[in-house]
């Protein structure tokens, strides 16, 4: 699921009343919402699109006092995550070319080793069932997760006016319910190999390397579901709204589908876990 969301409030057309001519007649049409016009193009161009009806997808969890877009929750917590994803990436990227330096080549490998979870290490470097989520295989990989985190996050940010923290633990709840399926289905797999002396598939299990916010993203999407089912936003090349949580549902189900998919180089077992635990959050903590 990829694509930005806008959020916002419509604008208000207003016509001065000069004593010298008279009143301009009201144009006929829809009735606009009565709250103020908006500070940014992007909460207009969303009212929009939902003709004004911003007030059905709304639930206020916090409130918001010093008067600021109710985005702007949501942008902060996506540009703290971004930058936390992109470094590892960018380090990494420059690592691979023939003239770089030493220095650099020695971080890249600190953070292969640091930010990449395997069965194999999971118990000496257990930080990895977290910071794996900070670290991805490509360009597209880490384009499309974080192009789809930030559409969860404007979502949330609009619909339940959501901190910054909770954004982000929210995320991390995600990347963690995640690794730890796919660390508990990985396991399952390495008894197997076990069982049957399969050595070849025991030590490709163990040494098979998880890394990705994928599962994050999964949960972000899932609690926002819970929170505005009907929200409408745009899927890849769908060319008309659908919603947010059929969205959701369509994706989880092809998880399900490809899982165990010997084919697939995609750990769908970890976006399942990681819906889990978006939708256990949503019930500890956002609930209302």
């Amino acid at each position: 699921m990829s694509g930005t969301c806008f959020l916002g409030q419509p604008s208000r057309r207003t016509f001065f009343n000069f004593s010298h001519r008279p009143t301009p007649p009201k144009r006929q049409g829809k009735p606009t919402s009565p709250s103020r016009t908006p500070k940014r193009l992007s909460e207009w161009l969303i009212a929009r699109s939902m003709n004004g009806q911003t007030h059905l997808y709304r639930r206020h969890y916090s409130s918001n006092s010093s008067g600021s877009s109710p985005l702007d929750s949501a942008n902060l917590a996506f540009y703290i995550l971004l930058a936390l994803n992109v470094i590892p990436y960018t380090i990494s990227t420059f690592a691979s070319f023939p003239d770089s330096s030493p220095t650099t080549r020695n971080l890249s490998a600190w953070i292969r080793q640091n930010f990449t979870f395997t069965y194999s290490t999971a118990e000496s470097k257990p930080w990895t069932f977290l910071t794996a989520g900070f670290m991805h295989a490509n360009l597209l990989h880490l384009l499309f997760n974080m192009l789809t985190l930030r559409t969860g996050f404007q979502i949330l940010g609009f619909t339940a006016s959501l901190a910054p923290a909770q954004l982000v633990s929210l995320h991390l709840a995600g990347v963690l319910g995640g690794t730890l399926v796919s660390y508990l289905s990985t396991g399952r797999e390495v008894e197997d190999a076990k069982s049957t002396g399969n050595r070849m598939r025991q030590f490709q299990a163990e040494q098979r390397r998880y890394v990705g916010a994928s599962a994050g993203v999964s949960g972000v999407l899932v609690a926002a579901s819970c929170i505005a089912p009907r929200f409408p936003i745009t899927v890849m090349f769908i060319p008309v709204a659908v919603p947010l949580a059929g969205a959701t549902a369509g994706f989880l189900f092809l998880d399900a589908y490809l899982l165990g998919n010997a084919t697939s180089f995609v750990a769908h077992e970890g976006h399942l876990g990681g819906a889990v635990a978006g939708a256990l959050y949503y019930l500890a903590r956002l609930r209302r």
